[in-house]
Protein backbone atom coordinates (compact mmCIF):
# COMPACT_ATOMS: atom_id res chain seq x y z
CA UNK A 1 0.00 0.00 0.00
CA UNK A 2 1.47 3.38 -0.96
CA UNK A 3 1.06 6.35 1.66
CA UNK A 4 2.12 9.73 -0.67
CA UNK A 5 2.92 12.93 1.18
CA UNK A 6 0.26 15.87 0.39
CA UNK A 7 1.27 18.78 -1.29
CA UNK A 8 3.04 21.18 0.35
CA UNK A 9 2.96 19.74 3.74
CA UNK A 10 5.11 21.57 6.42
CA UNK A 11 6.82 20.22 9.25
CA UNK A 12 7.37 22.71 12.51
CA UNK A 13 9.63 22.08 15.15
CA UNK A 14 10.45 23.50 18.47
CA UNK A 15 13.42 21.79 19.92
CA UNK A 16 17.02 22.54 21.33
CA UNK A 17 18.43 18.98 20.12
CA UNK A 18 20.42 19.37 17.22
CA UNK A 19 20.62 15.47 16.61
CA UNK A 20 16.78 15.42 16.82
CA UNK A 21 16.43 18.64 14.25
CA UNK A 22 18.98 16.99 12.02
CA UNK A 23 16.94 13.53 11.83
CA UNK A 24 13.65 15.34 11.73
CA UNK A 25 15.20 17.49 8.45
CA UNK A 26 16.26 14.10 6.44
CA UNK A 27 13.06 12.35 7.32
CA UNK A 28 11.23 15.66 5.66
CA UNK A 29 13.15 15.28 2.94
CA UNK A 30 12.60 11.78 2.34
CA UNK A 31 9.39 12.60 2.27
CA UNK A 32 9.09 15.57 0.01
CA UNK A 33 7.98 17.58 3.45
CA UNK A 34 9.10 21.18 3.88
CA UNK A 35 10.51 22.24 7.11
CA UNK A 36 10.26 25.01 9.15
CA UNK A 37 12.50 25.54 12.42
CA UNK A 38 11.40 28.85 14.58
CA UNK A 39 13.39 29.65 17.55
CA UNK A 40 10.13 30.70 19.63
CA UNK A 41 7.01 28.94 20.69
CA UNK A 42 4.84 31.79 19.24
CA UNK A 43 6.45 31.61 16.02
CA UNK A 44 5.57 28.08 15.66
CA UNK A 45 2.29 28.68 16.75
CA UNK A 46 1.78 31.47 13.93
CA UNK A 47 3.07 29.15 11.12
CA UNK A 48 0.97 26.03 11.96
CA UNK A 49 -2.29 28.20 12.14
CA UNK A 50 -1.39 29.42 8.64
CA UNK A 51 -0.41 26.61 6.65
CA UNK A 52 -2.05 23.45 5.59
CA UNK A 53 -1.27 20.69 5.67
CA UNK A 54 1.17 20.73 8.55
CA UNK A 55 2.86 18.98 11.78
CA UNK A 56 3.56 21.12 14.77
CA UNK A 57 6.58 18.99 16.44
CA UNK A 58 7.49 19.99 19.84
CA UNK A 59 10.30 18.45 22.38
CA UNK A 60 9.30 17.21 25.34
CA UNK A 61 11.99 18.72 27.07
CA UNK A 62 11.52 22.21 24.99
CA UNK A 63 8.20 22.41 25.95
CA UNK A 64 9.12 22.11 29.86
CA UNK A 65 11.80 24.81 29.60
CA UNK A 66 9.80 27.11 27.68
CA UNK A 67 7.49 26.75 30.70
CA UNK A 68 4.37 25.83 28.91
CA UNK A 69 1.03 24.03 30.90
CA UNK A 70 0.81 20.35 29.85
CA UNK A 71 -3.40 21.18 31.02
CA UNK A 72 -3.66 23.85 28.89
CA UNK A 73 -5.41 22.51 25.60
CA UNK A 74 -4.74 25.68 23.78
CA UNK A 75 -1.66 24.65 21.33
CA UNK A 76 -3.79 21.30 20.53
CA UNK A 77 -7.01 22.95 19.78
CA UNK A 78 -6.22 23.99 16.29
CA UNK A 79 -3.02 22.68 15.97
CA UNK A 80 -1.89 18.97 14.90
CA UNK A 81 0.64 18.38 17.57
CA UNK A 82 2.95 15.71 18.49
CA UNK A 83 5.62 15.77 21.04
CA UNK A 84 8.85 14.36 21.04
CA UNK A 85 9.69 12.14 24.06
CA UNK A 86 13.11 10.49 25.64
CA UNK A 87 12.68 6.77 25.39
CA UNK A 88 10.83 5.00 27.68
CA UNK A 89 9.63 8.05 29.26
CA UNK A 90 5.85 7.06 30.23
CA UNK A 91 5.00 10.02 32.08
CA UNK A 92 5.78 12.07 29.58
CA UNK A 93 3.71 10.25 27.38
CA UNK A 94 0.76 11.36 29.42
CA UNK A 95 1.15 14.87 30.00
CA UNK A 96 1.24 14.79 26.22
CA UNK A 97 -1.91 12.86 25.98
CA UNK A 98 -3.46 15.31 28.46
CA UNK A 99 -2.24 18.38 27.02
CA UNK A 100 -4.31 16.94 23.49
CA UNK A 101 -1.09 15.76 21.61
CA UNK A 102 -2.63 13.66 18.76
CA UNK A 103 0.55 11.12 19.71
CA UNK A 104 3.58 10.93 20.94
CA UNK A 105 6.96 10.23 18.66
CA UNK A 106 10.35 9.28 20.44
CA UNK A 107 13.23 11.30 20.11
CA UNK A 108 15.95 8.51 19.05
CA UNK A 109 14.05 7.41 16.00
CA UNK A 110 15.88 6.82 12.86
CA UNK A 111 14.62 9.22 9.67
CA UNK A 112 12.81 6.69 8.27
CA UNK A 113 10.75 5.80 11.53
CA UNK A 114 10.13 9.84 12.07
CA UNK A 115 8.86 10.06 8.07
CA UNK A 116 6.48 7.67 8.79
CA UNK A 117 4.80 9.81 11.69
CA UNK A 118 4.97 12.37 10.20
CA UNK A 119 3.22 11.08 7.08
CA UNK A 120 0.50 9.79 9.29
CA UNK A 121 0.46 13.26 10.81
CA UNK A 122 -0.62 15.00 7.74
CA UNK A 123 -3.35 12.54 6.72
CA UNK A 124 -4.62 12.59 9.84
CA UNK A 125 -5.00 16.41 9.07
CA UNK A 126 -6.35 16.02 6.25
CA UNK A 127 -8.98 13.65 7.85
CA UNK A 128 -10.10 16.03 9.68
CA UNK A 129 -9.54 19.02 7.73
CA UNK A 130 -13.76 19.65 8.02
CA UNK A 131 -13.93 19.35 11.58
CA UNK A 132 -11.36 21.56 12.73
CA UNK A 133 -12.88 23.10 16.04
CA UNK A 134 -13.75 26.78 14.69
CA UNK A 135 -14.49 25.61 10.95
CA UNK A 136 -17.67 23.59 12.68
CA UNK A 137 -21.08 24.98 11.55
CA UNK A 138 -21.70 26.23 15.18
CA UNK A 139 -18.95 28.55 14.48
CA UNK A 140 -19.96 29.53 10.78
CA UNK A 141 -21.69 32.69 11.69
CA UNK A 142 -18.86 34.50 13.03
CA UNK A 143 -16.57 36.57 11.08
CA UNK A 144 -12.52 35.21 11.16
CA UNK A 145 -11.49 37.89 12.97
CA UNK A 146 -14.00 36.86 15.64
CA UNK A 147 -12.93 33.24 15.56
CA UNK A 148 -9.53 35.06 15.76
CA UNK A 149 -10.77 36.87 19.09
CA UNK A 150 -12.38 33.25 20.56
CA UNK A 151 -9.07 31.55 19.81
CA UNK A 152 -6.74 33.89 22.15
CA UNK A 153 -10.17 33.75 24.67
CA UNK A 154 -9.73 30.05 24.96
CA UNK A 155 -6.33 29.55 25.20
CA UNK A 156 -6.21 32.35 28.74
CA UNK A 157 -5.66 35.12 27.02
CA UNK A 158 -6.70 38.85 28.89
CA UNK A 159 -8.98 41.72 26.63
CA UNK A 160 -5.82 43.60 26.41
CA UNK A 161 -3.45 41.14 25.13
CA UNK A 162 -5.70 40.13 22.74
CA UNK A 163 -5.61 43.46 21.23
CA UNK A 164 -2.13 43.65 21.47
CA UNK A 165 -1.27 39.87 19.55
CA UNK A 166 -3.91 41.28 16.62
CA UNK A 167 -3.31 44.54 16.42
CA UNK A 168 -6.12 45.99 16.98
CA UNK A 169 -7.89 48.35 19.59
CA UNK A 170 -9.31 46.97 23.51
CA UNK A 171 -12.68 48.32 22.64
CA UNK A 172 -12.96 46.36 19.22
CA UNK A 173 -11.95 43.25 21.33
CA UNK A 174 -14.53 43.76 23.98
CA UNK A 175 -16.76 44.74 21.00
CA UNK A 176 -16.39 41.06 19.10
CA UNK A 177 -16.27 39.44 22.01
CA UNK A 178 -19.94 40.48 22.89
CA UNK A 179 -20.99 40.01 19.31
CA UNK A 180 -19.72 36.35 19.26
CA UNK A 181 -21.28 35.71 22.65
CA UNK A 182 -24.57 37.03 21.38
CA UNK A 183 -24.49 35.52 18.61
CA UNK A 184 -23.62 32.27 20.14
CA UNK A 185 -26.27 33.01 22.41
CA UNK A 186 -24.92 32.10 25.52
CA UNK A 187 -25.35 34.01 28.42
CA UNK A 188 -21.78 34.12 30.55
CA UNK A 189 -18.06 33.81 29.10
CA UNK A 190 -18.47 30.49 31.77
CA UNK A 191 -21.30 29.16 29.46
CA UNK A 192 -19.01 29.95 26.20
CA UNK A 193 -15.92 28.27 27.25
CA UNK A 194 -18.08 25.00 28.05
CA UNK A 195 -19.76 25.38 24.80
CA UNK A 196 -16.24 25.52 22.99
CA UNK A 197 -14.41 22.35 25.34
CA UNK A 198 -16.84 20.52 24.28
CA UNK A 199 -16.75 20.63 20.85
CA UNK A 200 -13.07 20.34 21.09
CA UNK A 201 -12.74 17.70 23.21
CA UNK A 202 -14.49 15.81 20.69
CA UNK A 203 -11.95 16.78 17.79
CA UNK A 204 -8.75 16.21 20.20
CA UNK A 205 -10.29 12.70 20.40
CA UNK A 206 -11.13 12.12 17.53
CA UNK A 207 -7.47 13.33 16.06
CA UNK A 208 -6.14 11.03 18.55
CA UNK A 209 -8.16 7.99 17.21
CA UNK A 210 -7.74 8.97 13.25
CA UNK A 211 -3.27 9.49 14.42
CA UNK A 212 -3.61 5.99 15.83
CA UNK A 213 -5.28 4.33 13.50
CA UNK A 214 -3.29 5.72 10.40
CA UNK A 215 0.54 5.40 12.43
CA UNK A 216 -0.80 1.62 13.00
CA UNK A 217 -1.71 0.53 9.30
CA UNK A 218 1.51 2.04 7.96
CA UNK A 219 3.51 0.31 10.44
CA UNK A 220 1.95 -2.93 9.17
CA UNK A 221 1.75 -1.95 5.61
CA UNK A 222 4.51 -1.89 3.13
CA UNK A 223 5.14 1.28 2.81
CA UNK A 224 6.57 3.30 -0.06
CA UNK A 225 8.31 6.90 0.92
CA UNK A 226 6.64 8.43 -2.41
CA UNK A 227 5.86 12.84 -2.28
CA UNK A 228 3.27 13.91 -5.05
Amino acid sequence: MIFSTPTNSLIIYATDDASFANRMSYAANLIGAEIYAPSQMDEAISACRQHFPRCLIVDFDFWQREQLHFTDRSIARENPLLIAIPPGHMSAAFIAGAAGAMGTIEKELEPNELALFFRAAFLSEQTLRETRPYDNPVFQILSNREKDVLTYLMAGEPNKRVASLLDIGLRTVESDRAQLMAKLKVNSFTELVKMVTEIENDLILTRQKIFCDISQGMATSSVAFTAE
